[in-house]
């Protein structure tokens, strides 16, 4: 709930939501631009992206799984990379670093005059809401998403908490029957209840916020008007309060309960407790098999294991450590906060911030969302 309260004061705070600029974020805007290969300007450079996108996953996986075996495992010895959980955190970092060098080889064969992938290029965020591409509407899809894993966070911390017969065996029992009353049924029915019916709220004010008439807004001077070095603290208060979420949990950091549990938590609303896929290993296995050297062959992993399982508590914090790297991104652009870069310019008289929402002013002095005419702001 602290997180939840700090996400929505620094982005009530944040003078960037209200910017009339195109957003630019270099590295995300890549990958999100080569995924979004129905947006290129020809099917040509449509089937290129598709194609750069299937050998970068291919190629991330495997660069993951070489990592994973005989760096973290075999030589480091890392416990926590142990089992499919460790190995998806690990394929996932290497699969966008390949999706960002893949974009940059798309940059290459790109024909003079077509548009280049850059940070600019995140028109998949158009499938979520974002009526364009520009700062204010662009931030309220990622407010959306951190504050929709911040509620799943919460239930499922609190569906653990109620189902726990293990840790504080004797704190609060009559919730806890109540909890897990109905064969079970009342905690599945109420966490779909409560997830769908908090984000659905959230997503709906979220995108109801801004300067138009009838939006809501955020105008108090009493809580309001920090400065820069104020929200860079809070958007690293928020990042440092992530973390202790994650590291508060009883079984931190290998999220693996002791074998003698006789029942083990189950995931909320679910009556598992966990999620497996074994059908992606079943159709490869059906596919013609193809002759690799066995220097290749020696890391590829077995198809007949390839199986997707994750426990409870890494469906709870593995997107709350994705969230931490959005959270990251807020601290660099309020640490590095300049009015410039965003159409907006300081009164001298009282410091407060002007935002020009003249958007045919706005693209002669700036070009895919970088300032190329400062002099004009």
């Amino acid at each position: 709930l602290i997180i939840l309260g700090e996400d929505f004061y620094i982005y009530a705070e944040d003078p960037v939501n209200d910017s009339h600029v195109t957003a630019n974020w270099p590295g995300m805007g890549h990958i999100l631009g080569l995924l979004t290969f129905w947006a290129a300007e020809s099917v040509g450079l449509a089937f290129l992206r598709w194609f750069l996108s299937v050998l970068a996953v291919i190629g991330g996986v495997f660069i993951g799984r070489l990592l994973l075996v005989r760096v973290l495992r075999q030589r480091w010895h890392l416990m926590v990379f142990e089992g499919c959980e460790g190995a998806l955190c690990t394929v996932s970092a290497t699969t966008c670093m390949t999706l960002m060098v893949a974009s940059l080889i798309y940059n290459l064969f790109v024909p003079e005059g077509a548009k280049l992938l850059g940070g600019y290029s995140m028109e998949l965020l158009h499938l979520f809401g974002a009526k364009s591409l520009q700062y204010r509407y662009v931030n309220k899809v990622f407010q959306t998403l951190s504050g929709s894993v911040d509620i799943l966070a919460i239930v499922m911390i609190i569906d653990t908490v109620l189902q726990d017969t293990r840790v504080f065996p004797n704190w609060l029992p009559c919730l806890k029957r109540a909890w897990m009353g109905g064969g079970g049924y009342v905690r599945v029915v109420a966490a779909w209840v409560i997830v769908l019916a908090s984000c659905s709220t959230l997503g709906v004010l979220v995108f109801s916020t801004g300067t138009d008439a009838g939006s809501i807004q955020w105008t108090t001077t009493t809580l309001g008007g920090t400065s820069e070095f104020v929200r860079s603290m809070l958007a690293a208060w928020i990042v440092l309060t992530d973390l202790l979420t994650v590291a508060q949990d009883w079984d931190f950091p290998m999220f693996e309960e002791p074998l003698e549990v006789e029942v083990p938590v189950k995931i909320a609303g679910t009556f598992s407790s966990s999620v497996r896929c074994d059908c992606i290993g079943k159709i490869i296995q059906k596919l013609p098999k193809l002759s690799l050297p066995s220097c290749i062959e020696s890391v590829m992993p077995s198809f007949a294991d390839l199986h997707l399982s994750i426990n409870g508590k890494w469906l709870t914090y593995g997107p709350l450590l994705g969230v931490m790297v959005i959270d990251l991104c807020c601290a660099k652009s309020q640490l590095f906060y300049d009015p410039v870069d965003y159409g907006q310019y300081v009164d001298p008289a009282d410091s407060r911030i002007y935002v020009i929402v003249d958007e045919a002013y706005l693209a002669e002095a700036y070009e895919d969302g970088v300032v190329v005419k400062p002099e004009m702001i």
